[in-house]
């Protein structure tokens, strides 16, 4: 305690060493060595409401797949892959306040986050003038971001729960394009709407909607898509459940590139089809809890 604030501090190291089994020039072996440091300060300012400040470091590593050096020919692009790439790092600094009052709970966070090394995929031309494509990943220059992130929950009822999100945003990084740097940035977003009906005990339906943004892109920017997902729960007795769920309802992810520097021009249009549906059953072992004294 400092004064009326509780304070929390921690550090997480994290070491990672990398060897290439088929060694060859310009694939050495390496060892990463991070220190992440965070810390948050609460303090209740009443016997519904809560201030939060926070300081956090994480780093995203790259995947196996984004350091695979061997080349994989798809039409007229070759897919390559980077031995060299070191991981993200984003410092975010953020205050939060939390508001509770009966079955409503409301949230607002502010926040500032640095971006440094980030990992962005990268096009460019293997000649000047080919139409051949080389795609690989850099480490971005870096950017920034910065927004609010907005959330409620509540009851309607005893039957229906509602909780509502919304992270607003914007973002700049400078990122590599054809020998030079790209400079970009937009507002985004990122909205979600989470729906629970119980009509009566055992019996469950879920909604969840999501909302997603445009990205950035190096040279360039994709657009946002939208998904629904439907779930359906049924205790079929005090251990055994079924759960039922549709993935992407109505098969809406697609997603529009656009790229536009000095050696090509690109638009491109992705559809992900995840329209699946899960069928699982769960079973409970050990002892019945209802039946516990």
């Amino acid at each position: 305690m400092l004064g009326f604030w509780l304070v929390k501090g921690g550090l997480r190291v994290e070491s990672m060493a990398m060897r290439f089994l088929a060694a060859a020039d310009g694939m050495p072996d390496s060892n990463d060595l991070r220190w992440l440091p965070s810390l948050s300060l609460g303090r209740d300012l009443g016997p519904e409401s809560r201030l939060t400040l926070s300081y956090t470091r994480r780093i995203d590593r790259p995947t196996t797949e984004q350091l695979n050096p061997l080349q994989t020919i798809v039409g007229a692009t070759t897919i390559l892959g980077n031995t060299g790439l070191r991981p993200s790092r984003t410092d975010s600094v953020e205050a939060g306040y939390t508001y509770t009052a009966g079955t409503v709970t409301a949230s607002g966070t502010l926040y500032a986050r640095h971006l440094a090394d980030d990992i962005v995929d990268y096009q460019y031309a293997a000649a000047p003038g080919d139409t051949a494509l080389v795609s690989t990943v850099e480490n971005a220059g870096g950017g920034t971001s910065a927004g609010l992130d907005l959330a409620v929950d509540f009851h309607l009822g005893a039957d229906w729960a509602v909780s509502l999100s919304s992270d607003l945003s914007h973002l700049r990084e400078s990122m590599p394009v054809g020998g030079g740097e790209y400079d970009g940035a937009l507002f985004t977003h990122l909205t979600k709407v989470n729906l629970t009906w119980t009509p009566e005990k055992g019996d469950s339906l879920q909604l969840q909607a999501q909302l997603h943004g445009r990205s950035l892109e190096a040279g360039g920017t994709r657009s946002g898509y939208q998904s629904l997902t439907l779930s359906y729960g049924h205790d079929v007795s005090s251990r055994l459940k079924l759960i039922v769920t549709v993935n992407d309802v109505f098969n809406g992810v697609r997603r529009v590139t656009w790229i536009d520097t000095p050696q090509y021009r690109e638009r491109s249009e992705v559809t992900v089809p995840g329209q699946i549906v899960y069928l699982r059953l769960t079973y409970k072992l050990g002892g019945d809890n209802a039946a516990a004294p």
